[in-house]
């Protein structure tokens, strides 16, 4: 740990560093997240209907840390921008695009609906669902990993020389 002439010197010196522990325990959670996802979704479910593209769970990102008030704020979600509409012709059903809209003039992407799906299922109450299935709840999952990643931002901060524990 360096040593430091001023206040504001040190707390730049915590920040930069804090900053960099967080986004490194962002990649963290981001691999909880992943991790759960190919367990509860892309191995639970293998498709008929459509060709599997990766492209929700290679589409979850840490975006940026920030600091907030008295705090830190890390950003993770899923960047809907890289889950792609493709018409795969008559064989599947189109990747990420609806089967057909209500005004009947054929399909619409749903790139953006994907996580929200996969988070949350379809509604098995709706008129006449086509495929049915039950949501895995990621995000609950991982705001209840509280105690692996308190280790996480133990051991990232150790490597950057903080000396922390947990009391």
């Amino acid at each position: 740990m360096p040593s430091f002439t001023s206040i504001d010197t040190m707390l730049n010196y915590l920040n930069r560093n804090i900053s960099i522990v967080l986004q490194d325990v962002g990649k963290d959670v981001e691999k909880i997240i992943h991790d759960y996802i190919m367990k509860e979704w892309y191995n639970e479910h293998t498709p008929h209907e459509y060709i599997r593209t990766y492209d929700m769970i290679n589409s979850l990102r840490v975006r940026k840390v920030q600091k907030i008030n008295n705090g830190y704020s890390i950003e993770l979600c899923f960047d809907t921008d890289t889950i792609h509409a493709n018409k795969v012709g008559d064989s599947f059903w189109n990747q990420h695009m609806s089967l057909y809209r209500k005004d009947g003039s054929g399909e619409q992407n749903v790139s953006q609906a994907i996580p929200l799906w996969i988070e949350e299922g379809n509604n098995p109450n709706s008129k006449n669902p086509v495929y049915e299935y039950k949501g895995i709840g990621m995000m609950d999952y991982a705001s209840k990993q509280k105690s692996v990643i308190l280790k996480s931002l133990l051991s990232h901060l150790k490597s950057k020389g903080f000396n922390c524990k947990i009391v």
